[in-house]
């Protein structure tokens, strides 16, 4: 999801199927998931209607490098530590923290400690 109006429309149809199924909604959360470039580009204005985003790394970085993520021949093109991906995230958590919804990470990246431990040092000088 990239574009405001389907998140919209998804929480107002989710809305009506709950109102029809007397269904009460407090405390369901509605996210997007933030899987291609286009939608962190439109986090900023994704994220007042979002409780939440998920950064799918995997995803990301073979829609931002162009690049299959299986090919053992360009690794350099699934860095989750190069400048645009950082670039990105941070852009990503700057806009969730913004409007008040959290933000989490999944995939490889959101699994190595390694990544994390180097993620959350970076995070702490670079985030705003």
């Amino acid at each position: 999801m990239s574009v405001v109006s389907e998140l919209v429309e998804a929480r107002r149809i989710l809305t009506e199927v709950a109102d029809e199924e007397a269904v009460d909604l407090d405390g369901i959360e509605v996210g997007v998931m933030i899987e291609v470039p286009s939608a962190a580009l439109a986090a900023r204005r994704l994220a007042p209607h979002a409780d939440f985003f998920s950064i799918g790394t995997n995803d990301l970085l073979q829609y931002l490098f162009a690049a299959d993520r299986l090919n053992a021949e360009v690794p350099e093109l699934q860095d989750v530590c190069a400048p645009a991906v950082l670039a990105l995230i941070r852009d990503v958590i700057d806009a969730g923290h913004a409007a008040g919804a959290w933000v989490g990470v999944c995939g490889e990246a959101g699994s190595d400690p390694v990544v994390a431990a180097r993620w959350w040092v970076w995070a702490s000088t670079s985030c705003r």
